[in-house]
């Protein structure tokens, strides 16, 4: 990826252009966070920005710039019209006219880093709806003196034709990836919609002919039927998709909602996430920098093979009836003289793997003091399930 796209992935840096050289963060930002305790934490534990947040952007941008100031970290600003039943009353020039008015009035503003458009999910089968996109795109590149990034929220069901149609005019892919509201309940657990879900945005940019950036927006906005895998829930699904390719990661949402249990425990491992691509280990370099390592095999030893992802008969992926993907996950990174090895296991249950054709000796697990051993080129993992395994030598 050539060093001006690399660059849309730092927008907390407070970028002021799709041009300029990347800078030393992996771009890693919340949804509506409100609460002070929660917004002063954030730039120490590595996130890197905050929002988009909802509402109407003229009353609602002084408050997110106070938090913002607060959080001292950049944010992603809405624009364009909310909620969405305002604008189907609205006829397209007097939509023009609002966006306009809003990018005039917003742009001098250096804490915003990247434009997010309002209503979101819009539909590119609905004629007043992508031409609104297209306009948006216009007013803002015509507008906005530093040429922020654009990009819109894209619903968890989007496959790539459909993400193409209406990234074409925004500067990110921003995909949402959701195993827990995709999925009939009794699949709650099939984190394997990771793969799915990602593989679809690395195709539309593949396929793009900017080849836009891909960031995976995952959620944090509801207790779930196993309470007690939030942790495992989170930490796997940001790993999945990192190494599915993402180049930021955005939660959905640091709102405090009622009767969400489980909102500390979410936020604490995002937040741990977020200090392992940006504190003292840096891997979010290595995940946007490192160089691919291809000539490896591996193989099961133990456990499940593969997962499968499945849709019930009758939902809007009906093109799709299931996939199937590995249960182990499993890249490796060359990264400034130094060796890393990522695995995360899909299945709830253990599965040990035998990855062949890798460098002898000691390997240091990143997240601990123990070491892993490769001898005759081959090296032994046993992940519990939805673990997610670190190494690098």
């Amino acid at each position: 990826m050539k060093t001006k796209f690399l660059c849309l992935c730092l927008l907390g840096c407070m970028v002021a252009s799709t041009t300029v050289l990347a800078k030393e963060k992996f771009y890693f930002s919340v949804y509506s966070v409100e609460a002070d305790k929660d917004l002063l934490r954030m730039k120490k534990d590595g996130f890197t920005a905050i929002g988009p947040y909802f509402g109407d952007p003229f009353k609602s941008c002084p408050k997110v710039l106070k938090h913002s100031k607060t959080a001292n970290l950049s944010y992603a600003c809405g624009i364009g019209i909310y909620p969405r039943s305002r604008f189907h009353s609205l006829s397209l020039p007097e939509l023009e006219k609002i966006v306009t008015e809003q990018i005039l009035k917003f742009r001098d503003i250096d804490e915003i880093s990247s434009w997010n458009i309002n209503p979101e999910e819009l539909r590119f089968w609905i004629p007043k709806e992508i031409k609104y996109l297209a306009m948006v795109q216009k007013v803002v590149k015509k507008l906005d003196p530093k040429n922020r990034p654009l990009w819109m929220y894209e619903p968890n069901n989007r496959d790539c034709g459909s993400l193409l149609r209406t990234t074409k005019y925004q500067d990110l892919i921003v995909r949402s990836v959701y195993p827990d509201f995709e999925l009939p309940k009794h699949m709650e657990q099939t984190r394997a919609w990771c793969n799915w879900a990602m593989s679809e945005a690395i195709e539309a940019q593949k396929k793009s002919p900017k080849k836009l950036p891909v960031y995976a927006a995952l959620a944090m906005a509801k207790d779930t039927a196993h309470p007690e895998l939030v942790k495992d829930y989170a930490r796997h699904d940001s790993y999945s998709v990192l190494l599915n390719g993402a180049q930021g990661i955005i939660i959905w949402s640091g709102f405090r909602r009622l009767n969400f249990s489980k909102f500390d425990d979410f936020f604490n491992a995002y937040a741990r996430v977020a200090s392992e691509l940006n504190g003292e280990l840096n891997l979010g370099q290595v995940f946007l920098h490192g160089k691919k390592i291809t000539n490896f095999k591996t193989k099961v030893l133990a456990g499940p093979a593969q997962q499968k992802v499945e849709w019930p008969k009758g939902s809007h992926t009906k093109d799709i009836n299931s996939k199937v993907y590995p249960s182990v996950n499993l890249k490796i990174y060359s990264y400034k003289g130094k060796t890393y090895l990522f695995a995360v296991n899909s299945a709830m249950q253990p599965v040990t793997i035998e990855v062949s054709k890798v460098a002898n000796g000691s390997w240091n697990k990143l997240w601990s003091d123990q070491k892993a051993e490769s001898k005759n080129g081959k090296l032994v993992i046993a992940l519990k399930g939805l673990e997610v395994v670190g190494l690098t030598k």
